[in-house]
């Protein structure tokens, strides 16, 4: 008996394979984005542990007074910072410091402590610049600020991070001996200006001997703890992550983006000086950010934890590493794929990858041709055309930005966006792929799947291409989606007619370059609309416009059965 399936099939299919890989990429890049669970007070000695460090900020803000520079409650705290440095076996000092800030003087007060290394050096530039000889600059720099604004108790900015250092400087001590000595800074004054970075840089000695710095910093109460912002030599600290980061949190497109913004933390004043190092921070929960809500309650462990891991991780890579190294060291592309590994290559291999994409398709374009499958002016016509779906996709999607705003689901140019208006962004634009489909297929008399399966993967390789061109540390986005869609389109050209004639009802190879695409950007999508909000809604309306074309295929039959 032969089945028969009604001409609505493909589209019912496809729409279900469609909103199957949507939401479980989606699933998938929530559950990511939530930090790891603190691990308890019992845990192993040389792993770092939240509830272990809880109670030392617990006794450093629990009493909820804001301690901003200069104030008799910042003595109060900076004196804590010492007393727990002492009875973790250190000798900590405090660098007092008058530093100029648009013609007024600010007095800060730095804590530092130091755990020497086995011994080994590395050399450093004229004037103990970093790459060069001269003085010998192998310590690794773990950093935060004890200051809050006069607002709020800081909390999270930064009493977490500064929790998390005295911690690490107990875990350190008690590990076996890195190479290289570690340096723990807790600069004052930071929220009236980085004045204790730019004291220790100016006038501090440890400041010659600095190789690479770790700072930590939050910029709301949750969150991951996001590796946001690096230096110069990103191949070689990008390799120091690798593998070690177990819940990594970080790409160059978040790094590149970071660099636009007004914004600046301690390292902006070492990266200024020549250094390089990573930056770490939490960002949930922002609205609580500079604000009285910024206390011990709102705090959430799992950042926390999260934050302490990262820290660890990077400061041990760091100081068993050669920092000489970091001299002669390029740049990189990197990114983390749903919170499990990172990713990463030299950036000059990006403009190689881009037209590695593109020459997947021209010979994918060419083995199709051989089989009278597709021509090339049918392929042009599914590059057009898919340029017309994401036009239409973005078109609906922008239409509901423009209809949330007015009935208030957005509140603001930057205020957090809800998790359901975000996906109403999405929803939009996969409704838009579907019309456009279906307009397309009554119009069109003839089969349109090979040339919208060709014309959608070859937008991404162009797309690839020229971000490989123009802007490599996003490059990523569109390389990835753009290698596997043409990898999987021609080993499906290989796949023997009769096995296809069979059975095969689907394309699988589009499905799967969908589902990558999705688990790339909705992580991407999840991150921007936290940290920057919706705007401008033009930009978040082109991001599921993009990723939707790639469904277009699944939304046809895979051949027109003739009349009997």
């Amino acid at each position: 008996m032969r089945i028969v399936f009604p001409s609505a099939h493909p589209v019912l299919t496809g729409s279900a394979g469609i909103l199957g890989a949507m939401l479980v990429a989606a699933g998938l890049a929530a559950w990511r984005h939530q930090p790891p669970a603190p691990l308890p007070a019992d845990a192993p000695p040389e792993a770092f542990s939240a509830q272990r460090a809880f109670p030392l900020l617990a006794e450093l803000v629990g009493d909820g007074i804001p301690h901003p520079n200069g104030s008799r409650q910042n003595d109060i705290v900076r004196e804590r910072i010492l007393k727990a440095f002492r009875e973790r076996g250190y000798e900590p000092e405090v660098q007092e410091a008058v530093v100029d800030r648009r013609g007024r003087p600010f007095t800060v007060r730095n804590v530092a402590a130091r755990l020497e290394g086995s011994g080994a050096t590395t050399a450093a530039g004229p004037g103990g610049k970093p790459g060069g000889s001269g003085s010998p600059r192998s310590a690794v720099l773990l950093m935060s600020h004890y200051d809050s604004v006069p607002e709020g108790p800081g909390a999270s900015d930064a009493g977490v991070s500064v929790a998390i250092i005295l911690e690490l400087a107990r875990l350190l001590r008690a590990a076996p001996q890195a190479r290289n000595p570690i340096v723990f800074l807790i600069t004052d004054g930071e929220e009236y200006g980085l004045l204790g970075a730019r004291a220790f840089v100016d006038g501090h000695p440890s400041a010659q001997e600095i190789g690479a710095v770790v700072n930590l910093e939050a910029r709301g109460t949750s969150g991951l703890s996001l590796m946001f912002e690096t230096g110069k030599g990103t191949a070689w600290l990008a390799a120091r992550m690798a593998g070690r980061l177990h819940h990594p949190g970080t790409s160059s497109l978040m790094a590149s983006i970071y660099r636009t913004m007004p914004n600046t933390t301690d390292l902006s004043v070492f990266l200024r000086a020549g250094y390089t190092g990573y930056n770490f921070a939490f960002i949930g929960g922002r609205e609580r950010y500079h604000t009285p809500d910024d206390d011990l309650a709102h705090v959430d462990p799992r950042s926390l934890q999260h934050q302490g891991e990262n820290a660890l991780a990077v400061t041990q890579s760091l100081a068993a590493s050669d920092l000489s190294a970091l001299a002669g060291a390029g740049e990189a592309v990197w990114f983390d794929f749903l919170g499990s590994l990172l990713v990463w290559w030299p950036m000059p291999l990006t403009l190689p990858l881009g037209l590695l994409a593109s020459a997947l398709f021209v010979w994918l374009l060419f083995r199709l041709r051989r089989r009278g499958i597709l021509s090339f002016g049918r392929a042009l016509a599914g590059l057009g055309l898919s340029l017309l779906l994401s036009g239409i996709a973005f078109g609906t999607s922008w239409l509901f930005g423009a209809l949330a705003r007015n009935l208030g689901w957005i509140v603001g140019r930057n205020a957090a966006v809800p998790a359901a208006v975000v996906s109403g962004f999405w929803l939009a634009a996969l409704l838009g792929i579907l019309a456009g489909v279906l307009i397309l297929s009554r119009r069109v008399r003839r089969p349109i799947l090979e040339e919208l399966a060709w014309g959608s993967g070859a937008l991404w390789a162009l797309l690839a291409l020229a971000a490989a061109l123009l802007f490599p540390p996003g490059s990523y986005l569109f390389l990835a989606p753009a290698l596997i869609a043409g990898a999987a389109g021609l080993a499906m050209t290989w796949i023997p007619s009769g096995i296809a004639g069979a059975g095969m009802r689907f394309r699988w190879d589009v499905l799967v370059t969908l589902f990558l695409a999705a688990c790339l950007w909705l992580p991407m999508e999840i991150l921007i609309c936290e940290a920057l909000g919706l705007a401008p809604t033009w930009l978040v309306a082109a991001r599921p416009a993009l990723v939707c074309v790639l469904a277009s295929p699944l939304l046809l039959p895979l051949r027109r059965t003739s009349s009997p």
